[in-house]
């Protein structure tokens, strides 16, 4: 009778290969790019840079006041904290499952092991880990700065309760489709402006205990419509995408896409009925094979206006401004991108069909920055609300337009100028700062609603004109 291993074991042996074999590759990359004398040299630097803190202590003495800003400043966003950390999770499960579970682990669940306990031996591992790097972090900011030790392990404390209870849903979600993500990712940010607007712990515990709730309802379904090809894709990119070796041979390392986000839309297994339709598809491939890019940039642009609104009303109003005119350059970037890539490069188009069925996906990544706008003229409601909602979407609405404007006149090669145009672009986005001190500013919005209306006659493509 032949004694099969224990599952800890076999799956030891995987990691401790995969692991030997990640260190023969960084010593060979490290090698080649610092020879021993110069890593000395380095390490002696480095040692003498950190123990001059300790030497010098005058230099955390001048942060001593900043500190104690900070830790009073945490003590009162400590409940919000609560409440929003899951957004983390939520927009984490748009691009990866939560763990890493690689075709090695997938390759040893196919022999007699329970694939249940390699799933659990693979977060447990990561919980492990998690927990001894917020130590280590926790420790050197209590060593370091005279901020309270109970408020630093209440923080850390915190997210790794999160990180544990949030690693089924993440890991459910993922496997589901975008709009199910968004819906939850919505549903979570209008729990944020409930307790945003209550000023009550009763919202974050709820949401916790919810989230437990949620837990005991999906372990016994945790296998349940698992696409292991897609976990097993990005958990092996994210194992083997090594720093050290990427500037070492100075090549970055792009993930092999074995699918699209789109893969099970019931739209795209439908034929041809118009032009309509045929716009729709490139632009959904294109879109989804950049949705990396995309939801880094919006999460980006979401995380700095949730931030900004704990600040002052001026402070906000900038990041506001800058999000506005950021989304609608980036935007234009990726149009001109679109044209110039697969078989839109050598075929004629419309460009003025083309920019109208791509407005539709700039309005759906708009309405995700929209939430924290909202939640925050919720908050300071007065009287200039509704102008001030107004006349942002119309800035941006005017701004987005002038730089597609921009991006077919490039792309058609026309001797078209649109300075005034761009000018008044940026003026418009100056003053979406403005209107944090003076909100009557936002009455303007007239002022843009007659120049969109303008701007239809004078495109610089007529409609059907191809390019």
């Amino acid at each position: 009778m032949i004694r099969r291993a224990p599952v800890w074991k076999a799956y030891s042996l995987v990691r401790k290969g995969r692991f030997r074999k990640k260190m023969k590759m960084n010593k060979m990359a490290f090698d080649l790019m610092v020879d021993k004398t110069t890593a000395i040299y380095s390490l002696v630097v480095a040692a003498y840079m950190f123990s001059s803190i300790f030497i010098f202590g005058d230099i955390l003495n001048e942060f001593h006041d900043y500190f104690i800003f900070m830790e009073e400043n945490a003590r009162s966003g400590f409940w919000l904290l609560l409440t929003a950390l899951p957004i983390r999770y939520i927009m984490k499960s748009f691009r990866e499952p939560g763990l890493k579970f690689s075709s090695s682990e997938y390759q040893l669940s196919l022999l007699p092991y329970s694939r249940g306990k390699i799933w659990l031996l693979t977060v447990a591992e990561k919980w492990i880990r998690q927990c001894a790097v917020y130590l280590i972090m926790g420790g050197l900011v209590i060593l370091l700065t005279p901020i309270s030790a109970s408020l630093i392990l209440s923080y850390l404390g915190l997210i790794l309760v999160y990180d544990i209870i949030m690693s089924v849903p993440q890991w459910k979600l993922f496997q589901e489709k975008f709009l199910i993500k968004a819906g939850y990712l919505l549903l979570v940010i209008l729990i944020n402006f409930v307790g945003a607007l209550t000023a009550s712990p009763l919202a974050g515990l709820l949401l916790i205990s919810g989230i437990i709730f949620i837990n005991i309802i999906l372990i016994p379904h945790l296998f349940k419509g698992v696409n292991w090809s897609k976990v097993t894709e990005i958990s092996d990119f994210h194992i083997w995408n090594m720093l050290l070796i990427s500037k070492a041979s100075n090549t970055k390392f792009k993930r092999q896409k074995k699918y699209s986000i789109f893969q099970n839309s019931s739209r795209r297994k439908k034929p041809f009925q118009s032009e309509k339709d045929m716009q729709h598809r490139l632009w959904q491939l294109y879109l989804g094979k950049n949705y990396e890019l995309l939801f880094q940039f919006a999460g980006t642009l979401l995380l700095v206006l949730v931030v900004l609104q704990f600040f002052s009303n001026l402070l906000f109003h900038i990041g506001l401004a800058v999000a506005v005119y950021a989304y609608a350059s980036v935007s234009a970037t990726f149009f001109i991108d679109r044209m110039q890539a697969d078989i839109i490069q050598v075929l004629p188009w419309d460009l003025q069909q083309y920019k109208k069925h791509y407005f539709k996906w700039i309005i759906y990544g708009g309405c995700i920055l929209l939430v924290p706008v909202i939640i925050y003229l919720g908050i300071n409601l007065t009287v200039w609300a509704p102008f001030q909602f107004v006349f942002y979407c119309t800035s941006f609405l005017y701004i987005y337009h002038v730089k597609l404007e921009r991006a077919i006149v490039l792309l058609g090669k026309r001797n078209i100028t649109l300075n005034i145009k761009e000018g008044l672009g940026t003026i418009f986005a100056f003053l979406i700062g403005l209107t944090g001190i003076y909100p009557f500013i936002s009455v303007s919005f007239i002022i843009i609603l007659i120049l969109l209306m303008r701007s239809e006659n004078s495109s610089p493509l007529k409609p059907g004109e191809p390019v």
